[in-house]
């Protein structure tokens, strides 16, 4: 294995690869770091907080990155939400009234932010973001869409299924009289492969 960085760098929380096949690199410890990394190349850019400047990176205690269909990133950290612009390399720094926990870019463009209780859905066209209706205020750990446009949402209290053609919000929760239900109400990750199967990381187990 080849280490990445300094020594002084640990703690990686969280990394992604964007659309020009750059790896985004979140470092918690220390200062709360972000860094882009180029293969081909081999070389790194750390993006710090520049009071001077408006467009620097001004986050901390990064939680999730996710890449652009333009080559930029999203990328949330403590009460804010950023978007890294690739053709002229400024972030639009975005305060929120929230944690968000983790994040989803969905097929119609729109941003979805966990939240420790609850999901929001934040519109790059227009600025604004919206609680999403009818959803329990619990802890939202993955998100995921399918090709059938529906975002399941994995917490701390089940499965959700809510479709982008109808607007409908289905709960799915363990029953222990049905062995057909999902292992346990608590989901850490949800993934979807290639065959279009959903996969669930559980306090109970794979499903």
């Amino acid at each position: 294995f080849r280490k990445f960085g300094t020594a002084s760098v640990s703690d990686v929380r969280v990394f992604a690869e964007d659309k020009n096949n750059h790896i985004w690199i979140a470092v918690h410890q220390p200062d709360d770091q972000l860094f882009k990394y180029d293969p081909s190349s081999k070389k790194y850019v750390q993006y710090q907080y520049d009071p001077l400047d408006p467009y620097s990176f001004s986050g901390n205690n990064i939680r999730g990155i996710i890449p652009d269909n333009d080559g930029g990133v999203w990328v949330t950290s403590y009460f804010k939400l950023h978007k890294f612009n690739s053709h002229d390399q400024t972030f639009l720094n975005i305060n929120i009234p929230f944690q968000p926990t983790t994040l989803l870019k969905d097929s119609k463009g729109k941003i979805w932010l966990g939240k420790w209780h609850g999901v929001e859905v934040y519109d790059p066209q227009s600025n604004k973001h919206e609680p999403l209706i009818n959803f329990p205020p619990t802890e939202v750990k993955s998100m995921i869409e399918d090709r059938e446009e529906n975002i399941w949402i994995g917490t701390n209290d089940g499965l959700f299924r809510y479709s982008l053609k109808t607007g409908q919000l289905d709960a799915f929760k363990h029953n222990p009289a049905d062995p057909q239900s999902i292992s346990h109400n608590k989901i850490e990750h949800l993934m979807i492969d290639q065959k279009g199967t959903m996969w669930l990381g559980t306090f109970g187990g794979l499903n």
